[in-house]
């Protein structure tokens, strides 16, 4: 392995435009970089960021294997530190890379501790989790549990997109025809 070259937080910029742009590889390169060299300088908790970070890039690419490696054990660093809304993020960034890999299970079991973790925090980001919870459960075949988690979510935060006012339009469809 190559030692990383350069300052973390420009290795970590040019990851996250690489992302914007949808470079995969690049973006995975990055945030390892980042990643890697924050831990060299003693920066845990920057470490942890670029760590979750490189976990979406990675499961942007399709290697939901090397994302759930690249997530685990970032969410209790975020603990130790006192950061819940890093550590709710880490937690649901967790369960996507469970959920990629077929652990279903421990997926929709880590959604829901992020949620606990957002619950009266970052509005946005609980919307956010629930509407990833709500997809699980009606991959899963639970239409009605998946149409109360995405109600909740839509309840929090109406914003949520064109997706948002479709989901809107056919809750009330559904509760009308009751």
């Amino acid at each position: 392995m190559t030692e990383p070259v350069g300052d973390p937080e420009d290795l970590e910029r040019h990851a996250l435009e690489a992302f914007r742009r949808r470079e995969w590889d690049q973006a995975i390169q990055g945030f390892r970089s980042a990643r890697d060299t924050f831990l060299q300088h003693g920066d845990n908790l920057r470490a942890a960021q670029a760590a979750n970070s490189l976990s979406v890039a990675l499961l942007q690419a399709g290697q939901a294997q090397a994302a759930l490696r690249a997530v685990e054990g970032t969410p209790e660093i975020f603990h130790a530190a006192g950061d819940r809304l890093h550590e709710a993020e880490a937690t649901g960034n967790w369960a996507a890379a469970l959920e990629a890999v077929g652990r279903v299970d421990q997926a929709e079991a880590r959604y829901r501790q992020a949620i606990d973790l957002l619950s009266g925090g970052s509005s946005e980001a609980e919307a956010h989790t629930r509407r990833a919870l709500s997809g699980l459960l009606l991959r899963q075949g639970r239409a009605v549990e998946a149409s109360a988690v995405m109600k909740r979510a839509l309840e929090i935060d109406p914003r949520g997109g064109w997706r948002a006012r479709w989901v809107r339009k056919i809750l009330g469809s559904l509760s009308r025809n009751r």
